[in-house]
């Protein structure tokens, strides 16, 4: 019985220095800056139109559509390749009803493939 319990406990042990592990190496991906940024719109809520701010760490395809709460697209943004840096993109909602949407930035790394999806939520109101 001891035998198992101590089997048991090393088991655990394993999993959890495995699960810390892959968090602080996330942590440290993360805090690196080697990842996609989408910032929050401004302003928020808006009437007419509202900027969006986005990085990202290595060239690459950016994607940036906007979609209403029904989940259906109403705009592409942006649909282009970017080299790394920090850009704007502007929403023009003037055409829109008020309400909630969503904007989602998708990015493909051409280093090496890597997709990131990122999602933020805007508010229109007139």
């Amino acid at each position: 019985m001891e035998l198992i319990s101590r089997r048991k406990s090393r088991i655990f042990l394993l999993a959890l220095s495995t699960v810390l592990a892959a968090g602080v190496a996330h942590l440290v991906f993360a805090a690196s800056g080697e990842s996609p940024e989408l910032r929050q719109n401004y302003p928020n809520p808006f009437s007419a139109s509202t900027e969006i701010r986005y990085s990202i760490p290595v060239s690459g395809h950016v994607l940036i559509r906007v979609f209403n709460a029904l989940g259906q697209e109403v705009a592409t943004i942006v649909n282009e390749k970017k080299t790394s840096g920090e850009y704007p993109a502007r929403f023009d909602g003037s055409s829109f009803p008020n309400g909630q949407y969503t904007y989602v930035l998708e990015f493909t790394s051409d280093e090496d493939g890597a997709k990131s999806k990122l999602t933020k939520r805007m508010y229109l109101v007139r």
